[in-house]
């Protein structure tokens, strides 16, 4: 996150775009204020893949002070 971030502030995006793994992309697009957005190819992960990421990335977003989105 700090050097994801660090990148943010000296090339501000008007749009992240990340890979639908990549859990710090979206944390990072809220801290700096941009919106986001996952790429991936083929259908859409099982919600519970999400739902699963969203508990182990908890305590980042908290860190950072940001709030998740939804699914």
């Amino acid at each position: 996150m700090p050097d994801l971030v660090r990148v943010i502030d000296r090339w501000p995006p008007d749009l992240l775009v990340h890979d639908v793994t990549d859990f710090a992309g979206p944390v990072a697009a809220a801290y700096a204020g941009v919106p986001t957005v996952a790429h991936s190819l083929g259908p859409m992960f099982p919600l519970d893949l999400y739902r699963f990421g969203a508990e182990l990335i908890a305590p980042t977003w908290e860190t950072w002070g940001v709030d998740p989105p939804g699914p």
